[in-house]
């Protein structure tokens, strides 16, 4: 092991969640007495009001993977807009208990705390969420400039999309696989001694991935779900959960999506229309829900999906799940650049593809994502209590076990 510990920086949102269930106690007085009688959850009536239970915890997708990276052991820092006041400090003193430094966090006097609303299903998914990340309007690429010997040191950079665009796109000239060909302002700064920080995309939302999108071919790694991904591929996810690409004025050589397709045949198409645009990233990690996970690289493409639904535990709250995946994805890829630990299989084959593809198995790491998903939506928080190497690899080891050689292997 190297003496060490990678550094990761996370440059993205921190903020309150509140996050709302609807539905009933098990019983007439449970509630009132404060029994231990079960909660029922249920879908939420539609104007109306909703009885239910609300949760109020520190989160922020940036926020989310500093600290699961952090639970990972590795050494987080958080660069994030912060302001003054009760709340504030409550949320900052928090993020620092964890582990996670706010050192190069900008701060604002009078930045308006960001909040996170949202409305869960019965099933714990999203019902509807709003979310107001104002704050992070104000951290532009001349507030980020100070930081360039502090970016440029680390093992990787975890960009979220929360992130004005004008910054995102600063951060990928700067740091991205084709720095030098956006007028990098690094210059000689990254000498051939040092290489650059891992550049890894988180893209949020579906209406907040479009400021990735012109620069996505910059990030080695990027992970979206399915909507998102659509953005990404000019395109329009319709009712039904079909893609239309009709109305974006693409070359011909673009191809389309089709009407009528499988989730798996949709996220093939879309991943076959981002890389006839020029902006496929070093690898893709593309989340499809409860159909898994499609990985794309180089040299290598697949699918996975989730862990036998007898084996999974049970779905306790899925906001957080893709943080996690995000998280577990970036922790695998830096531990291997850092440690030189490739899976046996991968040393004994032929060497091909980017140094990604020859450090670290695109298929290893989506099961690593998934597991992580799938032990955050057990639990009731938006990061897992009791993350820790040890229990991402065994849950992957078990529920990938053609995996569990290269998982030993690894820890």
């Amino acid at each position: 092991m190297a003496e060490q510990t990678p550094r990761c920086i996370v440059l993205g949102g921190i903020n309150l969640d509140i996050q709302g269930f609807a539905g009933n106690w098990g019983g007439d007085r449970a509630e009132e007495t404060g029994s231990s009688q079960r909660f029922l959850l249920r879908d939420p009536i539609l104007h109306d009001s909703n009885p239910g239970r609300v949760h109020r915890t520190p989160g922020g997708v940036g926020r989310n993977i500093a600290e699961n990276l952090a639970r990972l052991e590795l050494c987080p820092q958080l660069v994030t807009v912060v302001g003054t006041g009760a709340s504030w400090r409550s949320l900052i003193r928090h993020t620092r208990a964890l582990g996670i430094g706010l050192d190069c966090s900008i701060s604002i006097p009078g930045a308006p705390l960001p909040v996170y609303l949202c409305i869960l299903q019965a099933d714990c998914g999203l019902h509807t969420a709003i979310s107001d990340m104002r704050a992070l309007e104000a951290l532009t690429p001349e507030r980020l400039e100070p930081l360039l010997p502090q970016l440029a040191s680390a093992d990787c950079l975890v960009v979220d999309a929360n992130l004005p665009q004008p910054t995102i796109a600063w951060i990928a000239a700067n740091f991205g696989r084709q720095r030098g060909s956006r007028g990098s302002s690094l210059g000689t700064e990254l000498s051939d001694g040092m290489r650059r920080p891992l550049l890894v995309a988180d893209t949020v939302s579906a209406a907040k991935a479009a400021r990735m999108r012109d620069c996505l071919g910059a990030f080695d790694i990027v992970k979206p779900n399915l909507a998102e991904m659509a953005v990404l591929a000019d395109t329009t996810m319709e009712p039904g959960g079909h893609a239309n690409s009709a109305s974006f004025g693409a070359p011909s050589d673009v191809p389309q999506i089709p009407e009528s397709a499988s989730t798996l045949a949709l996220a093939r198409a879309l991943a076959d229309r981002l890389q006839a645009l020029g902006r496929m990233p070093g690898r893709l990690f593309l989340s499809l829900g409860t159909e898994g996970m499609l990985y794309r690289s180089a040299s290598e493409e697949g699918h996975l999906m989730l862990p036998p639904a007898s084996l999974r535990p049970p779905i306790v709250n899925r906001s957080g799940a893709g943080d996690a995946a995000c998280a577990a994805i970036t922790w695998a890829h830096v531990r291997a650049r850092a440690y030189g630990l490739t899976p046996s299989t991968e040393r004994q084959g032929e060497a091909r593809g980017t140094e990604l593809d020859r450090a670290l198995s695109p298929r290893f790491a989506a099961a690593l994502a998934i597991s992580a998903a799938v032990l955050t939506a057990s639990s009731r928080r938006t990061v897992h209590r009791r993350l820790c190497p040890r229990l991402l690899c065994e849950a992957a080891a078990g529920w990938y076990p053609e995996l569990a050689e290269h998982i030993k292997e690894f820890i």
